[in-house]
């Protein structure tokens, strides 16, 4: 010998992932053989095990799949022989990942790839769903590779990897954000672009993007340039005069683009209040007699009264009432 060498294993080749393993290898042999048990790993090696009759294994796991071979040699003629048994852990799915190229970030108009991957005997069926915004989940794609051409914001969802074989199913989520540049933008100008001196503006301005936009408002100057802040997007101008009017450019930004408007504000000066004469037209009516006199007298009240700020005309006058 050795000759008739067999393996048995028990409960069988073929067993769930936790079970306990029993391989048993015998011969005939005169004298009693060298028994050594050696695995067939993925790589093509060959992994040494253990130098006897019997290879326990107390809690079978999914790695413990392979082909296990038993060689017996005599320690006399040195001849030796091989069984072989092919061992099959059988598990539900597990250890499943998802990839995503370039990731889970993307901008409008580019193309997404998530990849699912599971271990499992047999090898898990993977399928993708996608959550809606209901809460319900529906099945768009069979396979491990889900590819997303030409992104547009509704692909915005949480995807979700099912992997399943007879022995279960184990699931894994990812939430695809599509990111976009300031889209919609509209400006309110309150009470509007014209305006008189010492009047407050008011400028609001909405969007729609993702991420939320920044906002700035910039007054344009030949030598120089103004950045007003925002606070939510509304911009006031306090007690404006005719040096703000100009071409204010209101830019909404986020990292993936931005959008300009262009605002032009006109502020007009107020009118200035003329000197009342009145008080000649009474005094005229009046005494006809010294109209020169108290014209003239009257003049100079104005111009004093200028100076002054007031004046009274009876107090000016001297006059009795």
């Amino acid at each position: 010998g050795p000759q008739n060498t067999v393996i048995t294993a028990s409960p069988g080749n073929s067993l769930m992932e936790g079970d306990a393993l029993k391989l048993t290898c015998v011969t005939e042999s005169n004298p009693p053989p060298q028994i050594v048990w050696r695995k067939h790993l993925a790589d093509e090696s060959i992994q040494h095990l253990i130098e006897n009759n019997v290879l326990s294994i107390p809690h079978a796991r999914f790695t413990d799949s392979g082909l296990y071979i038993c060689e017996v040699i005599n320690p006399v003629t040195n001849k030796t022989e091989k069984a072989t048994v092919d061992i099959v852990i059988q598990d539900g799915p597990k250890n499943t990942m998802i990839s995503v190229t370039p990731s889970a970030a993307v901008k409008e108009g580019e193309t997404v790839t998530m990849k699912c991957t599971s271990s499992g005997n047999p090898a898990p069926v993977i399928s993708w769903k996608k959550k809606k915004a209901t809460g319900e989940s529906e099945k768009i794609f069979q396979g491990a590779s889900l590819t997303i051409q030409n992104v547009k914001s509704q692909d915005l969802a949480l995807y979700e990897c099912e992997a399943y074989n007879r022995f279960g199913k184990e699931e894994k989520a990812v939430k695809l954000l599509v990111q976009v540049p300031p889209q919609n933008v509209t400006v309110l100008v309150y009470p509007s672009q014209n305006v008189k001196e010492g009047e407050n503006v008011t400028i609001i301005c909405s969007t729609y993007s993702d991420p939320p936009s920044q906002m700035i408002l910039k007054k344009v100057y030949q030598e120089k340039e103004i950045i007003l802040p925002s606070v939510n997007g509304t911009f006031i101008l306090y007690n404006v005069t005719k040096n703000d009017t100009g071409r204010y450019l209101l830019d909404v930004f986020n990292e993936v683009g931005n959008n300009i408007k262009v605002i032009e504000i006109a502020v007009e000066g107020r009118l200035e209040k003329t000197d009342q004469m009145i008080p000649v037209i009474i005094a005229f009516s009046c005494v006809t007699a010294i109209a020169v006199p108290v014209i003239a007298i009257l003049i100079y009240v104005s111009r004093k009264a200028k100076i002054n700020g007031s004046y009274s005309l009876v107090k000016a006058l001297g006059l009795k009432v």
